[in-house]
């Protein structure tokens, strides 16, 4: 918690030197007076964002890349809820920078880092790396960090001494772990003293808006991520509770002032970067911080006053007590003849006072011896007890352990019971199916079968009949040719048939043969031609 500079003890001549330094250092705005933040020089506290096209960036070497650096020494917090300070206290400063963009930038190596200064002189730097940020949380005038904050931990330092590490989320490591990462820890602390120191020497220069831009998201992610392990943390939660309204308090005029930044920045970048770029509202911080330093300066005066006049109370009365003494001294002189008789009767008082020394001596050894012996015995009843609830506290959990092992093993048994049972259905079941696709194939088979049986009685059938009807029609023809055999014989009998007419023979061709006679006699009956024999052949 930081608290305001008590002026109680400090007279008023004092405090009124100290206003008049106070009025000479810082005149009022309108004095017309110009700092040198107001053009954007290499000096301003904020300066103006500058356009212009976005710019590589070069990431600053990871923790376990930095260089060595002595060991840091571990500390631990007395109270365990007080894990969550240097965390809270980090959230806080973030929520009240909020969006707005950096002050200033500054190279450290080929790493440009980006710097946030508080009116409160407080100071936030944070450089890139790879999977995003490394974060540097410095209380008002430190120039060492109480917090620092890369892409996997987070470290909590308490006056250069390592308190806390927190895991990516925001929650608190084991203190076992702090070890571990005791190298990690020491790195980052040194790296972070260094760009401290930069920052205070090196040439500011102006943001890119187009970098700022770009990199935007990543702190609103990383401020996203703190926020949601708070809601979901009781024990940082309950802390974030109690001391909201000190953190709010603190922080509200920065927020407020950081705020109109942002929205500036928005407007800017929504109309395309063009025309000037917003003046840095933290230009006028300037003023604040010198007169924080101012402030300081005062105060060390008023400190110093106080101490002189404590110096001077501190010689008179030294002085006094001289005299005093000096006073005594006389007193002695005229004391000293009455103590050397006032020795001689304490001599005597003194013997009565050992001997009774050592009456009491003997009497506080007794009671000493009693004493042990009642501890002792009392320390033995203790570890008695401590004995018997360890064996209870054994066998109730032998007891539990057993009966544990008894309802698995009733468990494994019953679930293996069940799953043979199953088996045994499913196997069943298989039998059944087998069965009756078996009795489905028969039964398919023997349906296969009668019908091609069937099919082929109708076709013996459908042939016999064909061959019948052939039979038949070869009968019918037959006895229709012999009729007309017979009826040709009869009509040749009665009419026979003229002589043929001579063939004209002409020149140079052969005379025709005669026909044989046994070729035109009638045949007899009965006989067919093989020509009609073919024929009735061809129709049956």
């Amino acid at each position: 918690m930081q608290r305001p500079l008590s002026l109680s003890s400090v007279s008023p001549a004092v405090l009124l030197a100290a206003c008049a330094i106070l009025a000479g250092c810082n005149p009022a705005p309108n004095s017309g007076s110009a700092s040198s933040s107001d053009s954007g020089s290499a000096d301003a506290l904020a300066m103006p964002l500058t356009s212009g096209a976005e710019t590589p960036v070069t990431p600053a070497p990871s923790a376990s890349a930095l260089p060595a650096a002595p060991p840091v020494r571990i500390v631990h917090v007395s109270q365990p809820q007080d894990e969550y300070a240097y965390v809270e206290r980090a959230t806080a400063m973030s929520g009240a920078f909020g969006d707005a963009p950096p002050d200033y930038g500054y190279d450290y190596g080929p790493t440009r880092i980006w710097a946030w200064h508080g009116r409160n002189n407080a100071v936030r730097l944070v450089e890139p790396i790879d999977g995003g940020n490394r974060y540097y949380y410095y209380q008002p005038g430190q120039d060492y960090p109480y917090l620092v904050r890369d892409a996997d931990y987070s470290y909590g330092y308490d006056d250069g001494q390592l308190v806390v590490i927190y895991d990516s989320e925001g929650r608190p490591l084991p203190p076992a772990q702090y070890d571990r990462y005791s190298d990690r820890a020491a790195r980052e602390l040194a790296r972070a003293q260094a760009v401290y120191a930069a920052s205070m020497s090196s040439e500011r220069q102006q943001v890119r808006a187009a970098n700022w831009a770009a990199r935007r998201a990543q702190f609103d992610a990383a401020n996203a991520q703190w926020q949601a392990e708070q809601n979901q943390d009781a024990e940082w939660r309950a802390y974030h509770d109690e001391h909201q309204a000190e953190q709010q308090a603190y922080w509200q005029g920065e927020q407020d002032q950081r705020q109109q930044e942002a929205q500036a920045f928005n407007t800017w970048q929504g109309q395309g970067y063009q025309g000037p770029p917003p003046p840095a509202i933290g230009q006028n911080r300037g003023a604040a911080i010198v007169t924080t330093a101012v402030v300081a300066a005062a105060a060390g005066a008023i400190l110093q006053h106080n101490a002189d006049q404590q110096r001077m109370h501190q010689q008179e009365q030294q002085l006094q007590q001289q005299q005093q003494a000096q006073a005594q001294q006389q007193a002695q002189a005229q004391q000293q003849a009455q103590f050397h008789q006032q020795q001689a009767n304490a001599a005597n008082q003194q013997a009565q006072f050992h001997q009774q020394q050592a009456q009491a001596a003997q009497q506080h050894g007794a009671q000493e011896a009693q004493f042990h012996q009642q501890q002792a015995a009392a320390a033995q009843q203790h570890a008695d007890q401590q004995a018997q609830m360890h064996q209870q506290q054994q066998a109730q959990m032998a007891q539990q352990h057993a009966n544990q092992q008894a309802q698995m093993h009733q468990q494994q048994e019953a679930a293996a019971q069940q799953r043979a049972a199953q088996e045994a259905q499913a196997h069943q079941q298989q039998q059944a199916l087998a069965q009756q696709h078996a009795q489905q194939q028969a039964q398919l088979h023997q349906q296969q079968q009668a019908a091609v049986a069937q099919q082929h009685a109708a076709q013996e059938a459908q042939m016999h009949q064909q061959q019948q009807a052939a039979a038949a029609q070869h009968a019918a023809q037959a006895a229709q040719a012999h009729q007309q055999a017979v009826a040709q014989q009869h009509a040749a009998e009665q009419h026979p048939a003229p002589p043929p007419h001579p063939m004209p023979v002409h020149p140079g061709q052969p005379t025709p043969a005669a026909p044989h006679p046994a070729a035109n006699a009638a045949k007899p009956a009965g006989a067919h031609d093989d020509k009609d024999h073919h024929h009735e052949h061809d129709h049956g």
